[in-house]
């Protein structure tokens, strides 16, 4: 089929999930994602993505917006991912569906956690707790640069170093959140700013 016919074939639409589908999606996420931030990430976008209710693109365009917001980073990227959703419904939904139930499990399993605090195998289990968070982290990271990485030099090769000295200065600096954020705005203007987007990316 050549080009012109192709590009005369209109693209289809992301799906847009039912309001049922949206509480499961929440549900999902915040009673499974055990481990923090990076499993909730991971599990956000694996759903919704996943599930072609938003773009690769749409997805991580909310993600950079939650890193701007004061706060908790992934209420504000649930928030924005709800808004995309369903609307005004869309976040009231994502945020109890998100909040609610693991709010609940975290009251529960805390309450627990105080006949057992002293036992000498919960003490050595937690003492791993760490390292398998780092883990998570990179692993997401590595997961999250590869769906956005340039397809070709010396493209990726940037993205990559960019990359690198995030995740180095947020691990030796204090306070590196602001200075990686201003650092990337300022590198975004200096050079993203002069690549031409095509147009069916651009948000109505």
């Amino acid at each position: 089929m050549s080009d012109a016919v192709t590009d005369a074939i209109p693209q289809a639409e992301p799906a847009k999930p039912t309001l049922w589908q949206q509480v499961r999606a929440w549900i999902t996420t915040g009673t499974q994602s055990v481990g923090g931030g990076p499993s909730t990430l991971y599990l956000m976008r694996a759903i919704i993505v996943g599930r072609g209710w938003l773009t690769e693109r749409e997805f991580f365009q909310e993600w950079t917006l939650s890193r701007l917001s004061p706060g908790n980073h992934l209420t504000a990227l649930a928030a924005l991912l709800g808004q995309r959703l369903g609307g005004a419904r869309g976040v009231l939904l994502a945020m109890a569906g998100l909040l609610v139930p693991s709010a609940i499990i975290t009251i529960a399993l805390t309450g627990g956690f105080e006949f057992i605090r002293d036992d000498p195998a919960v003490t050595a289990a937690l003492a791993g707790v760490g390292p398998v968070t780092i883990g998570m982290m990179l692993g997401i990271s590595a997961i999250m640069l590869r769906s956005v990485v340039r397809s070709v030099l010396p493209g990726a090769a940037a993205d990559a170093a960019l990359f690198v000295a995030a995740m180095i200065a947020g691990f030796l600096i204090p306070e590196a959140t602001i200075i990686v954020i201003v650092t990337g705005a300022l590198i975004g203007v200096a050079f993203m700013g002069q690549t031409e987007i095509p147009p069916e990316t651009v948000e109505q």
